[in-house]
């Protein structure tokens, strides 16, 4: 499943972040689906926090400038200190999708 996901979401995502996450959805439907038949196991909150990881750092990427990525922030409801220092102060996509501003939003 790992391997697959990092396929479905892959660094340089040049697509809608929509199409994305759209075809995670898809994958994991029938994945979950299939698995919870033959296992019988119902909690995924491992994979579903790995997943989102994965996803975050793409929607900071598509965002380019942090500018941007602030305005956004702004929007989601997070305050403007923490909207600034996740966008201004970390450097990187992959650090910068781990903030406590980014988590919140």
């Amino acid at each position: 499943m790992s391997v697959r996901i990092r396929e479905l979401t892959p660094r340089n995502w040049g697509g809608s972040f929509d199409s994305c996450v759209a075809q995670v959805n898809r994958y994991l439907n029938v994945w979950i689906g299939y698995f919870c038949l033959c296992t019988g196991v119902g909690s995924f909150s491992g994979f579903d926090a790995h997943i989102r990881r994965r996803l975050r750092p793409i929607l900071v990427r598509q965002k380019k400038r942090p500018r941007h990525l602030f305005r956004h922030l702004l929007r989601r409801g997070v305050s403007q200190g923490l909207a600034w220092k996740s966008a201004y102060r970390i450097r990187g996509h992959w650090k910068r999708s781990a903030s406590f501003g980014i988590h919140k939003a």
